[in-house]
This record gives structure tokens, C-alpha cells and sequence, in this order.
């Protein structure tokens, strides 16, 4: 949000975020398990996305 504030507070871990859809994103990480993995280094992600960003730091 424009004034700072971060509403959204996981209830498995606590993290927070101005956003909703950032929350509903992380929340799809809990149970997941780790299922990509980098093939440069064996990193584990439990979402796709996470594994895509991570890439890009090789």
C-alpha cells in the first residue's frame, strides 16, 4: 500500500505484506514441500516462480 502499511500476516509463520495476492502466493509454500530444484546448484523451491527468480542469480 502507499502508506506503508502491511496488513496481510501469514498464520503459519508470521511473515506480513501490503498485499493480499503477495500473502496468497506465500501461503502456497507451506506443505508444498520442495518439489523444483535449481539444476546449477540442487536448490529446492516449493513454487516455480521462486525457482525462476533464483535462476536468474547464476
Amino acid at each position: 500500500t502507499h502508506t506503508g502499511e502491511k496488513p496481510y500476516k501469514c498464520p503459519e509463520c508470521g511473515k506480513i505484506w501490503g498485499g493480499g495476492s503477495n500473502l496468497a502466493e506465500h501461503r502456497r509454500t507451506h506443505g508444498a514441500g520442495e518439489r523444483h530444484f535449481c539444476p546449477l546448484c540442487g536448490k529446492g523451491f516449493a513454487l516455480g516462480s521462486y525457482l525462476a527468480k533464483h535462476r536468474l542469480t547464476h
